[in-house]
């Protein structure tokens, strides 16, 4: 009951409404809705700029205006696989995420304190109106104290420097009457490596600082074969709200690496505060398991709820975010309590 709760409660909040203004404050679907806004017009509040907003729709609206027609105020319903208009390309989206903690970990039975930092970059380029490529690349470095129980030192002090799976995706975007959405799919290639227990660290860490979201950014020896989807909408002149959801099977690629699967599902809101200010509010769920029969169960211990208030504010064409990852249970642990992992985000994005 303690599980289904969980998830009808993320369901719900995932659940699309109406038209949105704003953006997601995860940091690939950020750069998803960014990479298509418009700059403002001069002497308008960059505030209240619409940053999804995509070309070929204000093109219509304009002409609507110009003809005085009203209907150009409701967006046009386009096609799921409709890969838009080729001269509505050509945009190149940047964005970038630097994740850090401090505090006590959980080792060998034993309390250390850790220190991580972990950045996240990304790109994107619109092919058409509604199609477009992204990449986005993570590392982490992590370091911890010497590890004593009952006086005996069982691990010394160590620092390590990693670098994450590369993520290639493909996206489609479009709308449907009042809600926007997206759909796409990516290939996380298999290129990080962890060989000792402090790299063991800094992959939890990188993991943990995010709630756990997106393992196959971080998994090591781990070929992952990825789909998304995001939908969200308005909810009046100020409130917007979202969700998305992501299913991946991550495949081992050494000989001590197992096949997972990991479902991911995360529901937001957000306030148009004042000019350039929002605030908002984002609840995640993961569920990450062997893909083995008797194994792929939904217990505590791969089944993680994170919550991340955050500030976003926009300018124009780019933004800067700053959010609180909360862990809320196991594997990561409660980040209020002893052992458990809080990360502090931000990030940065624009459109060039």
């Amino acid at each position: 009951m303690k599980v289904l709760a969980r998830v009808v409660l993320i369901l719900w909040l995932a659940s699309p409404l109406t038209r949105a203004r704003a953006q997601s404050p995860d940091w690939d679907s950020a750069e998803s809705d960014l990479s298509s806004i418009q700059a403002p017009a001069e002497g308008q509040d960059p505030g209240a700029v619409d940053p999804n907003a995509d070309e070929s729709g204000s093109a219509h609206e304009d002409s609507h205006a110009e003809a005085g027609d009203d209907s150009g105020d409701e967006p046009a319903d386009e096609s799921l696989f409709d890969t838009g208009d080729p001269e509505g390309g050509g945009q190149l989206a940047l964005w970038a995420e630097v994740a850090f903690y401090a505090g006590g970990v959980e080792r060998q039975g034993a309390q250390t304190d850790a220190i991580a930092t972990s950045p996240l970059i990304g790109a994107a380029y619109s092919i058409t109106s509604r199609a477009r490529v992204s990449a986005q690349w993570g590392f982490t470095f992590a370091s911890h104290n010497a590890i004593d129980v009952n006086g005996m030192q069982i691990e010394s002090s160590d620092a390590t420097f990693r670098m994450g799976n590369p993520l290639l995706s493909a996206d489609l975007l479009g709308r449907h009457n009042a809600l926007r959405y997206r759909v796409g799919v990516g290939v996380g290639l298999p290129l990080a490596r962890s060989n000792n227990r402090t790299q063991d660290l800094g992959v939890g860490l990188a993991m943990a600082m995010r709630g756990g979201f997106h393992p196959w950014l971080w998994m090591p020896d781990r070929l992952s074969l990825v789909g998304t989807g995001r939908i969200e909408g308005d909810l009046g002149d100020s409130f917007v709200v979202g969700g998305d959801a992501a299913l991946a099977i991550l495949i081992g690629t050494a000989s001590d690496a197992n096949t997972n699967v990991a479902l991911e599902v995360g529901g937001d809101a957000e306030y148009h505060a004042a000019g350039p200010l929002f605030i908002g509010l984002r609840l995640t769920m993961v569920l990450y398991a062997d893909l083995a029969p008797g194994v792929s169960v939904i217990q505590d211990d791969n089944l993680q709820f994170a919550l991340m208030p955050y500030a976003r504010f926009l300018f124009g064409t780019s933004f800067v975010t700053a959010g609180f990852e909360i862990n809320l249970d196991p594997p990561f642990g409660n980040s209020f309590s002893s052992g458990g992992v809080w990360g502090l985000r931000v990030g940065v994005g624009t459109v060039l």
